[in-house]
């Protein structure tokens, strides 16, 4: 018999063990790169292959350019290749489907932070065309790009949370944030449901 509340649970304690092991690095901008590496390699494991993830610029066809962002969830199958430029990637604004900023902790100033760079983005002119498929031909417009914040530590109290994460500009606002100690956080604007941290990463996943 499976029991996949330990699995769940085995998950979340090897993602913890794997960001535990990074903190030992003492140079702040290396620090940071191994925590951003080791989210998007979770991703990468875990997310359906038709997603890829990338660190990347999301660029549109008048050729506007978003901020660099951590964490780019896109499919490329659909949409042109992206283009790569020495250690840069550029990934066109169609076929994006997420962006995540990638923090040690969760402050005020980070969430901020997280809402310029998703604005960035969703500013960005977005195309679309018809095209054929196994069940005929699709019209579909892009998707609303989720934006979010994910970290390894959160002290914030779900009051304080819930008043950073308000916004009035839906171009700003972030969808979802995940914090490995403290849960994962879904809502809309004034609304958020929290989620205990035991399953944080499965809950965000989902």
């Amino acid at each position: 018999m499976v029991d996949l509340q330990e699995i769940y649970k085995g998950l979340q304690k090897e993602m913890l063990d794997d960001l535990e092991k990074g903190s030992l690095i003492t140079h702040p901008t290396a620090k940071g790169d191994d925590s951003e590496e080791k989210w998007r390699n979770w991703l990468r494991k875990y997310l359906p292959k038709k997603y890829s993830v990338d660190k990347a610029f999301v660029i549109d066809c008048e050729g506007h350019m978003s901020k660099q962002i951590d964490c780019v969830i896109y499919d490329n199958f659909h949409s042109p290749p992206i283009i790569e430029q020495d250690v840069y990637k550029y990934i066109p604004a169609e076929s994006v489907y997420a962006v995540f900023e990638i923090k040690q902790k969760m402050t005020k100033e980070y969430i901020d932070y997280a809402m310029s760079k998703a604005s960035s983005v969703r500013l960005l002119k977005r195309t679309h065309s018809q095209f054929k498929h196994a069940s005929g031909v699709s019209n579909t417009k892009p998707a609303h790009i989720i934006a979010g914040i994910l970290t390894k530590k959160c002290n914030l109290s779900e009051e304080k949370l819930s008043k950073h994460l308000t916004c009035d500009d839906y171009k700003r606002r972030l969808d979802t944030v995940c914090s490995l100690n403290r849960g994962a956080f879904y809502g809309e604007n004034k609304k958020f449901n929290f989620f205990n941290e035991t399953y944080s990463l499965v809950i965000f996943l989902s």
